[in-house]
């Protein structure tokens, strides 16, 4: 158990899919204001400062809430989801997740990760991060260290992150673990 940003960091197998994000070239400078909704994005340049990855974060989230609609409507209907998930050891805390892959993820891309969480119900989530340091190959299992910080997560979502970590905390400390 390690602690990180004031959050506690602790190991777990869970589902998880990481994918990358495409970036679009946003051509208007780093200041515009930004008014989301479902159906509408209107964007007007040099009135509010935002940067321009944080604009970007604006226009995923309300196009991921639509994509997110969409899923569930298909989970309803009985279509299968295209997601691969797999089982996966992390550490994972309230700010990040830690994943030893075979191949290192890229410094500069931004990454969606879907994780289910195995709390009494079992909860998918997701979330927008970026590598917080270029990933290294650890000694011990020759896998590459992929640290991801949340850039991205509703505090509803932090909020059950926090629990299950609490939960598995117990869990490890209870089987002598910790």
């Amino acid at each position: 158990m390690k602690e990180n940003n004031s959050y506690v960091r602790v190991p777990a197998s869970i589902l998880l899919n990481i994918e990358e994000i495409k970036t679009m070239p946003l051509s208007w400078g780093r200041t515009s204001t930004v008014h989301l909704s479902k159906t509408n994005v209107e964007i007007s340049p040099h009135a509010d400062s935002f940067s321009t990855e944080e604009l970007f974060f604006m226009l995923y989230a309300a196009i991921g809430e639509i994509k997110e609609d969409i899923i569930q409507i298909k989970e309803k209907l009985g279509v299968p989801s295209s997601e691969k998930m797999k089982e996966k050891s992390v550490e994972i805390s309230g700010s990040r997740i830690i994943v030893q892959e075979e191949i290192p993820r890229d410094y500069d891309k931004i990454w969606k990760i879907t994780f289910v969480l195995p709390l009494n119900l079992p909860l998918k989530l997701q979330v927008i991060a970026k590598l917080d340091e270029r990933p290294f190959k650890d000694p011990k299992t020759g896998l590459y260290v992929n640290n991801f910080k949340f850039k991205m997560i509703s505090d509803d979502d932090r909020e059950l992150v926090i629990r299950y970590t609490f939960k598995r905390q117990r869990e490890l400390i209870n089987i002598g673990k910790l």
